[in-house]
C-alpha cells in the first residue's frame, strides 16, 4: 500500500505518456505545512483545445463551441465564464475546466468521462439538472479534481443527481479545500474503483462547505462506495460526516481501504458493524465505529486495522477474527456503550488473527462485560 509523509501528498501522473501533472504549494496549519495542489499539464499535440462560446448551449451542438467543433476524445475543454453548457450526450475528453456553468440534461442520463484532470474555477458551477428527476448521470474521472467553485451533484431539491466515479490505476486527488460548495449524492456520491487493490489512493481534501443531499449538519448521510482503492481523508479543514453509503453495517472490501489522516476530521459512527476485509488506517482525526454496545469493529480474512495516531472510538467490541490489528500510537477507546446482553469480550483476538501493540498507545475500556454469563473483557486466543 502506498504511504506518504504527513506533510507531503502524492504526485499524480497522467495516463498519456507525454502529459504530466504535479502538485505543489502549502498552507500553514498547527505548526506544519500541508500541500495545496496546483496542476500543470502539457497537452498531447494531437489534442485540441476547445472552448465554449459565451452563449453556451447543448454539448453536442457545434454552435456551442468556438470554431464550431464538438469536443472529442483527448481534447482539453473549457466552459467559458458566463456560458451555460448542457451535457446532452455521452462524451470523453482529456481535461475539463469549468469557469461558467456545466450541467447535465434533465431528461436522459449521460456519462462524461475525463481522462486527465478537472478544474472548477471560483466562478464555475458543475451541477446536475435543474429540473426533472434523473439521478444516475455519471462523471467518470481518471485523474484528479480541483474544486475551487461549486460542484452540486444533488440539485433540484435533491431530485436530480450525479454519481462521481474515480477510476484508473494511478493515485489521484479530490481537492475541495477552497470550494464554495461540494454537494454529493447520498450512498453513491463517490464510487471509488481505482486499480485492483488498496494500493491506488484517492486523497480527499474536504472544504468548508461540504454537503450530502444538501445537508451539512451532523445528521448528514454517507456518500462513499469503495470497490477498489483507498479513500484517504487529508488536509486540515473541519469535516464530520459518515462516509460509507450504508445506514448500518458496512464492509471495507479486500481490495479497498479507508485512511483517515486529517487531524480535524471525524468520521461519524452508524448503527451497525464495521467489517474490515481490506485496510482501515488511522493516523490522525477521530474514527467512530458504531453507536451502540451491539456494534462491533471486526477484522476478517487478511484485513488490516492500523492505528498509528488519532482516536478510534468503538461503541461495542473490537474483534480480530482474521488479519492484523496493529496499534502503535493514538487512542483506542473500547466498549463505549454498555451491552448487557452480550458475553463477548471488549477486545477479542481469535487464533486466526494477529494483534500488535507497541509504541505508546492509550487503550481504554469504558464498560466492563456485564452479561448474564461472566466473560473476560480482553480475550487473546492468538497473536
Amino acid at each position: 500500500t502506498a504511504s506518504y509523509h504527513s506533510g507531503l501528498q502524492p504526485i499524480v501522473k497522467s495516463n498519456r505518456p507525454d502529459v504530466f501533472a504535479f502538485l505543489s504549494g502549502s498552507a500553514k496549519k498547527a505548526g506544519f505545512l500541508l500541500g495545496i495542489f496546483v496542476l500543470l499539464s502539457f497537452a498531447n499535440a494531437s489534442a485540441a483545445t476547445i472552448t465554449s462560446t459565451r452563449a453556451g448551449g447543448n454539448w453536442n451542438n457545434p454552435a456551442t463551441w468556438v470554431g464550431g467543433v464538438v469536443p472529442s476524445t483527448g481534447d482539453d475543454v473549457t466552459i467559458a465564464s458566463g456560458a451555460t453548457v448542457v451535457i446532452d450526450s455521452d462524451a470523453v475528453v482529456g481535461t475539463l475546466t469549468v469557469s461558467g456553468i456545466l450541467q447535465y440534461d434533465s431528461t436522459v442520463a449521460y456519462a462524461l468521462t475525463v481522462t486527465e484532470f478537472i478544474t472548477v474555477n471560483a466562478e464555475g458551477v458543475f451541477r446536475s439538472a435543474q429540473s426533472g428527476s434523473i439521478k444516475n448521470h455519471r462523471l467518470i474521472a481518471h485523474g484528479s479534481i480541483i474544486n475551487n467553485g461549486t460542484i452540486d451533484f444533488s440539485s433540484n431539491a435533491n431530485e436530480t443527481g450525479v454519481e462521481l466515479v474515480f477510476t484508473g490505476p494511478g493515485n489521484a486527488i479530490f481537492n475541495c479545500s477552497d470550494a464554495i460548495l461540494t454537494n454529493l449524492r447520498q450512498g453513491n456520491g463517490i464510487i471509488l474503483n481505482k486499480g485492483k487493490s488498496a494500493a491506488s489512493v484517492l486523497s480527499f481534501i474536504p472544504g468548508k462547505a461540504f454537503r450530502v443531499l444538501s445537508d451539512g449538519s451532523t445528521t448528514a448521510k454517507g456518500f462513499l462506495i469503495i470497490e477498489n482503492g483507498t479513500f484517504n481523508i487529508i488536509g486540515s479543514r473541519n469535516f464530520r460526516n459518515p462516509v460509507f453509503s450504508a445506514d448500518g453495517t458496512y464492509t471495507i472490501p479486500a481490495t479497498g481501504g479507508l485512511w483517515l489522516g486529517n487531524q480535524n476530521a471525524e468520521i461519524a459512527g452508524m448503527n451497525g458493524d464495521v467489517i474490515i476485509q481490506g485496510e482501515l488506517k488511522i493516523t490522525n482525526g477521530i474514527f467512530n465505529g458504531g453507536i451502540s454496545g451491539e456494534n462491533s469493529v471486526i477484522t476478517e480474512g487478511n484485513g488490516l486495522l492500523k492505528i498509528s495516531g488519532g482516536v478510534v472510538n468503538v461503541a461495542g467490541k473490537l474483534t480480530a477474527d482474521g488479519g492484523v490489528c496493529s496499534i502503535s500510537d493514538g487512542t483506542l477507546n473500547l466498549a463505549m456503550h454498555p451491552n448487557s446482553a452480550n458475553n463477548e469480550p471488549a477486545l477479542g483476538v481469535s487464533p486466526k488473527a494477529k494483534l500488535e501493540i507497541y509504541g505508546n498507545p492509550l487503550i481504554t475500556i469504558t464498560y466492563s462485560n456485564s452479561g448474564p454469563t461472566l466473560a473476560n473483557d480482553i480475550q487473546l486466543q492468538g497473536g
